[in-house]
């Protein structure tokens, strides 16, 4: 589709002339976005997910971290990406340049979840080609209905003739779920027991994994070719698809079972009884909306500077967690079906949950009579496959923006470093090939998705929360206060969630209590040492103290962003609640999660054995250890050349500075009046030498959303320890 164009192919193209890639329109932007969170993550992960914590009880969490998690840092990460031009490693590394790690993090994490990803796109493309035999593998024949139903006298001889034959009310059947299982778990997956370690590599996945990075890389080589293409279609053929499967579910015998369990029952209890859903669920919405891969980022750096910034985030995130639901409620209706087969309650179904898309899906649409089974199956694993491809463009792009952005591989062509990637990534995709593949996948997905997403989006919020732009507190307040308050709180919050995670085998009741409360000890302890701490060099009220110390540096960040992606009226802005979540709620929920997701989960997840407890541990802190290593020392991971470059190429010259306003209130500051030209971001020479923090230069007055005082050169000194 010529009208959509790949940011990929685009920058590729411009750099050459200095310039940075442009999306065609504002909907080719909307459409791949969507489309890359939409995929597997959706669709498959979502329904899984759903169906382990009985349905209903679910949403509470789920949408919870959408609207107070998800929808905040995506904003955060369209913003910067648009601002500063530049992928995850420069939109934060223009914060500070210590913060670069979080790209080296991103792109990790989506290296990784581009490996299992694409094998379970092989599994899809399988599914896809057994989809045109007459009848279906996994399908209901009359052959088995008749054999099970005339040899099976007994539970005993029903038993013996395997799993596609169930004993239920006392006679033989044939049992649907059974053969899908057979088929997928003992046809595709070749299976064995995990404890034996790696057996055999499984080659029709493999041979099916090559083509799933074949046609990545072809895709992302030629850029706009195939991506228009599949953002051309990743909105309308996903609801077409869910459209056909709602229709099918809600059509079979028993689906008002699955629709009760999804949306009419509620079991609070799960909520308390077993935490580690708030952590899945916060997990999923970051597959589900995009946040913290880095792949947004990389796309809002090709829209124009000043395109609307929070309409798109929510765009974006709810057009995706409708999918999301409405994929959940397809599975569950067709689920309700195989029980009422089955005889069985929901909760008893024989199905493993993160097999549910390749088990529920196949059979629903095999109940359509006639050709109508292998059409619908054909359509569905083509439209999983687009929609999966998509996603792994994005999970690629990602990794590969970031390192066509340093200076050590800068000079590599394009071509060169996507190929180099795809051969590297299938070789790790045959790691998940085995007949342990799908152990390992399961393994993997749980730590990259429970310990590093949401350790990165607690590592994202506290950069931006709390670190950016304390240069401009530091000009208030002095250097002491805001240090002691961010290290207060974030160190509570550490501090509590670690003594929680030790004492919860030994003291299970009263956990949580002791971690509150040393979190509101220390916390309560820095609130007064910080405000004792204060340095002012005018006259300050207590409440322009109070602004400054605990709102200062995110609504000066707020109205700096605003000042570029929303100019004018018209414009949705960058809420001051953007600045409440990000500072205080995000960085607090999601450190305890992480918390939770270790003490429930850590080395022990499922049962597995240390060896596969060990691979899936080792993607998840080989991130984290990235991250760190570029903070600790920035200038070794390219970040002053990197940010030198990005400034050269893509910022614009700094206006002169005026001065300071003089504060008087924190709700109602004098405005000053708007420069004629505003740079959007500018290192100073002082950055330029040492390759410290770099920042907008545009700062408005906090109270003041139309009028943007220019910050003084003093603000843009290097801080003490950034």
């Amino acid at each position: 589709m010529a009208s959509v164009a790949s940011p990929a192919g685009a920058a590729a193209d411009t750099a050459a002339a200095g310039e940075r890639g442009r999306w065609s329109s504002r909907a080719a932007f909307l459409l791949t976005a969507m489309g890359a969170a939409i995929g597997l993550g959706n669709i498959w992960r979502f329904p899984y997910l759903s169906y382990s914590y009985g349905g209903g009880a679910f949403f509470i969490p789920y949408l919870g971290a959408l609207f107070l998690i998800g929808i905040p840092l995506l904003t955060t990460e369209l913003a910067l990406g648009q601002v500063y031009q530049g992928g995850h490693a420069v939109a934060f590394g223009m914060l500070s340049k210590r913060f670069i790690g979080l790209g080296y993090g991103s792109a990790w994490a989506c290296f990784i979840v581009a490996a299992y990803y694409n094998v379970l796109l092989a599994y899809a493309c399988l599914y896809f080609v057994a989809s045109f035999q007459n009848p279906l593998p996994w399908a209901a024949t009359a052959k088995t209905a008749q054999l099970c139903k005339t040899a099976g006298a007994s539970a005993a001889s029903c038993a013996a003739l395997g799993t596609e034959c169930m004993w239920a009310d006392g006679e033989c059947s044939q049992a649907l779920i059974g053969k899908a299982n057979a088929y997928l778990y003992e046809t595709v997956l070749e299976q064995s027991d995990v404890s034996g370690g790696i057996g055999w590599l499984v080659p029709h996945i493999a041979v099916a994994a090559l083509v799933v990075w074949v046609i990545c890389y072809l895709s992302l080589f030629k850029g706009a070719s195939l991506l228009g293409y599949v953002a051309s279609t990743s909105v309308v053929l996903p609801f077409v698809l869910l459209g056909a499967l709602i229709i099918t579910g809600l059509s079979l015998p028993g689906m008002e079972m699955g629709v009760h369990q999804y949306i009419g029952r509620w079991d609070l209890s799960i909520l308390s009884s077993r935490p580690q859903i708030w952590s899945d669920a916060t997990a999923q919405i970051f597959f589900s909306v995009g946040a913290v891969w880095g792949y947004i980022t990389a796309y809002a750096s090709y829209n124009k500077k000043g395109q609307n910034v929070a309409q798109d985030a929510l765009i974006v995130s709810l057009s995706d967690s409708a999918c999301a639901i409405l994929a959940g409620l397809a599975a569950f209706s067709i689920c309700g079906h195989l029980a009422y087969e089955a005889g069985i309650p929901l909760d008893e179904l024989p199905t493993e949950s993160r097999g549910l898309a390749f088990v529920s899906y196949p059979i629903g649409l095999a109940q359509i009579p006639g050709w109508g089974a292998q059409l619908f199956n054909v359509f569905f694993f083509a439209v999983l496959i687009c929609l999966g491809v998509a996603s792994s463009f994005s999970f690629v792009e990602c990794p590969a923006t970031v390192l066509l952005d340093t200076s050590w591989f800068g000079r590599v062509p394009r071509w060169l470093m996507v190929g180099i990637l795809s051969v590297v990534g299938y070789g790790l995709s045959l790691v998940y090939s085995t007949d342990i593949g799908y152990h390992l996948i399961d393994a993997s997905d749980w730590y990259v998705a429970n310990v590093l997403a949401l350790s990165l989006g607690l590592l994202e919020s506290v950069a931006v929360g709390w670190a950016a732009r304390i240069d401009v507190q530091e000009g208030h307040i002095g250097k002491k206060a805001p240090w002691v308050l961010m290290c207060g709180f974030v160190g509570s919050i550490a501090v509590a969630t670690i003594v929680q995670c030790i004492l919860l085998a030994i003291l299970p009741g009263v956990t949580v209590l002791i971690g509150v409360c040393i979190w509101l000890g220390l916390l309560a302890v820095s609130m007064v040492a910080s405000y004792l701490l204060i340095e002012t060099k005018e006259m300050m009220g207590w409440k322009l103290k109070l602004w400054w110390l605990y709102l200062g540096n995110i609504e000066t960040l707020r109205k700096e962003l605003n000042h570029v992606v929303a100019p004018g009226k018209s414009r949705w802005r960058i809420t001051p609640l953007w600045s409440l979540l990000i500072k205080f709620f995000c960085p607090l929920v999601t450190c305890v999660l992480v918390g939770v997701s270790c003490s429930e989960n850590l080395n022990s997840y499922k049962g597995f054995p240390s060896g596969v407890q060990a691979m899936g541990m080792a993607m998840a802190f080989s991130g984290l250890a990235l991250f760190f290593a570029a903070a600790i020392f920035p200038d070794r991971f390219g970040a002053k050349s990197l940010l030198k470059q990005h400034k050269q190429m893509h910022i614009e010259p700094s206006p002169p500075s005026l001065p300071p306003p003089v504060c008087k209130s924190p709700l109602a500051l004098p405005t000053e009046p708007e420069p004629q030209s505003v740079a959007d971001a500018s290192l100073s020479s002082t950055e330029e030498q040492s390759g410290e923090r770099s920042s907008l230069n545009s700062v408005s007055s906090p109270g003041s959303e139309g009028g943007n005082a220019q910050r003084p050169k003093a603000s843009l000194e290097k801080s003490s320890a950034w």
